[in-house]
Formats: C-alpha cells, sequence, structure tokens
C-alpha cells in the first residue's frame, strides 16, 4: 500500500522557503552586530552639540568661498579652516595645493573639527598633500571614529584600515593612534575651554560630552560634571528650577555624578564646578544649583 506524504508538495516548499529566511535572517543578525552599533544617548547629543557650535561658528557660510573663509580662518573658526582645506584639496575658487589643504586641516582639527581629522586620515591614507602612510591614517581614523563611529552604523573606518595593516605594524599603528588621539583631545579642549569660560554654552556642552567620550586614557568624568553644572546653572538662572528642560537636564547631571567615584573624588569634582563657575563668571556669585540640590 502506497503511503500519502506527510506534507504536500506547498507545504514542503512552504517549509523550505521558511528554512531559506530563518537562515538569511541569522546572516543578517550577525552583520548587524559586527558591523552596525547603534549610538549611544551620548554620541547623539555630542553630534547635536557640534552642530550647535557651526551653528554659531562666524565662518559657517564659507564653504566654496575661499577668499572668505581665509579672513574667517585667520580669526580662529573652526568651520571657515576646514572649508579652506576643502577648496585647496578640490581646487575650488583657488589653484589646487593638497599641501595647504592639509595645513589648514590641521588647523581645524586642533580646534576640535572631527570631519577634518577624519579628512586628515584620508590624506594621510591616499598621499594627498603628504606622503601616503597607512599607520598615520589609522592614527587619525582611530580618534574620529571615537566621537563618530556609531553615529555612521557602519563598520569604522579604523577598523577597515586596520585590517590592511601587517601584524608586525599593528603594535606601531595602535601606539601612533594613542599619540595623535592626546595630542588632538588636549589641543581641542585647550581651545574649546577658552570660549567656554567666556560663556559659550555650545563650547560647554561640547567640553562636557568630549570628556565623556574621548580616548580612554583621557576620559574625566569629574571635568564633564564640572562642565554641566556650570550649563546647569545658566539654565537655572535663565528660566528658573521647575521647567521640565531644566529637571530633565539635572537628573542626567546626577546621573554622571554618580559614576564618579565616591569620596574626595566627588568632593574634587563639586570643587572644580565651583572654580569654573567663577571662571566662566567671575562674579563671586556661589552655585545656586549645587547648594540648592537635595
Amino acid at each position: 500500500m502506497k503511503l500519502k506524504p506527510f506534507f504536500s508538495p506547498d507545504e514542503i516548499f512552504g517549509i523550505k522557503a521558511f528554512g531559506v529566511f530563518i537562515i538569511i535572517l541569522g546572516i543578517w543578525g550577525y552583520v548587524t552586530a559586527r558591523y552596525f552599533k547603534s549610538p549611544s544617548a551620548e554620541e547623539k547629543e555630542l553630534y547635536w552639540a557640534m552642530i550647535e557650535r557651526m551653528m554659531v561658528d562666524p565662518g559657517r557660510d564659507t564653504a566654496g568661498k575661499p577668499a572668505e573663509a581665509l579672513i574667517a580662518a585667520q580669526k580662529g573658526s573652526r568651520e571657515a579652516a576646514f572649508n579652506l582645506a576643502v577648496c585647496y584639496l578640490e581646487g575650488t575658487g583657488v589653484i589646487k595645493d593638497q599641501a595647504k589643504a592639509v595645513s589648514w586641516l590641521r588647523e581645524a582639527a586642533g580646534h576640535g573639527h572631527i570631519e577634518a581629522v577624519r579628512k586628515l586620515g584620508e590624506c594621510y591614507e591616499f598621499g594627498k598633500g603628504v606622503e601616503a602612510n597607512v599607520i598615520e591614517a589609522y592614527a587619525y581614523f582611530s580618534y574620529s571614529d571615537i566621537f563618530t563611529a556609531n553615529l555612521n552604523m557602519v563598520q569604522t573606518k579604523s577598523e577597515k584600515v586596520y585590517e590592511t595593516l601587517s601584524f608586525e605594524n599593528r603594535p606601531l599603528a595602535a601606539s601612533r593612534a594613542e599619540l595623535v588621539g592626546r595630542e588632538l583631545f588636549n589641543q581641542a579642549t585647550a581651545w574649546l575651554h577658552a570660549d567656554a569660560v567666556k560663556g559659550a554654552r555650545s563650547a560647554q556642552r561640547e567640553l562636557d560630552l568630549m570628556y565623556r567620550l574621548g580616548p580612554a586614557g583621557l576620559r574625566d568624568y569629574s571635568k564633564a560634571y564640572a562642565f554641566r553644572v556650570v550649563i546647569a546653572e545658566s539654565i537655572f538662572r535663565d528660566q528658573g528650577g521647575n521647567t521640565s528642560f531644566y529637571k530633565d537636564f539635572w537628573k542626567e547631571t546626577r546621573t554622571l555624578y554618580e559614576k564618579i567615584p565616591e569620596g574626595m573624588a566627588r568632593k574634587k569634582a563639586v570643587e572644580q564646578a565651583k572654580a569654573l563657575w567663577q571662571e566662566v563668571k567671575s562674579s563671586g556669585e556661589p552655585l545656586r544649583v549645587i547648594s540648592s540640590d537635595k
């Protein structure tokens, strides 16, 4: 007696199709976990802080205008320095000069312009204005990826370059990346600090986030907390302490404070905040947000 198949041909086709779908889903899950990373709230906040900083930069509208960019860049505009570098890279409105482009990219990068850092990595990768050097390229990409990798949600540029390095060169590249990252971070924070103490809230926000997200050995929650307290104090004085915006901001500030080790470290963080407030205001007025915090 001929046995009747347990599944019909249509059912067998459906089972096979479902199996293929599960396999594809598994592959997609692996690729997503390997190469796609969701940005953290801090990374998103830093992105918007940089956008805010760009909007108040006097050289923000100088793209493709080398003469205007040069004037603004000489006055300290990091956006203008970057825009001028791009003009020299592409020969827009000026004679193409990649060496000059690199010089202006260094200027912008030293002021905390992350896209300028990334462009410098590309210059070293492809030998634009400098001798091609994959180790230097990796060093600059490593620093820019610290702040932007998860926002781009793709495999980072530094990872791609690292895979091309020989095993012998990888330790040297890591060492160089640490040194370049330290130099860029120290230059950027010093430049931003000068603006922050003049009351530039965008610089204060950027410093808060840089100290939280920067290279592992340079992160400093105490300094981040100090800048965040100064911002909170300004909001408190401008809007009062009962607005939802202030309450949410102060709640996040308290969360940051709790990441600082208990004891002397927290006491030092509070003193840093008070000292920074006096540097910003020079008025002798005490910090209300700390004295009123329960």
